[in-house]
């Protein structure tokens, strides 16, 4: 991992609200957004909308 990498992910965790973790662990931070990036890396991206699944949940009506 270089440099470059590391303040990705220091700003990245900064970001998302968590700049004291990034300033206490700053190695650990790098590794786990290299590995987010990993697991956003290997999600599909040709899925259209209607591909995905639809749980929806419906309440019964009042009186059945």
């Amino acid at each position: 991992m270089n440099a470059k990498d590391n303040t990705d992910a220091l700003e990245a965790a900064r970001n998302a609200g968590l700049s004291k973790m990034a300033k206490q662990f700053p190695d650990d931070v790098a590794r786990a957004f290299e590995f987010a990036k990993s697991l956003a890396e290997r999600l599909p991206r040709d899925i259209a909308p209607a591909d995905e699944p639809a749980h929806v949940y419906r309440a019964g009506r009042a009186g059945q």
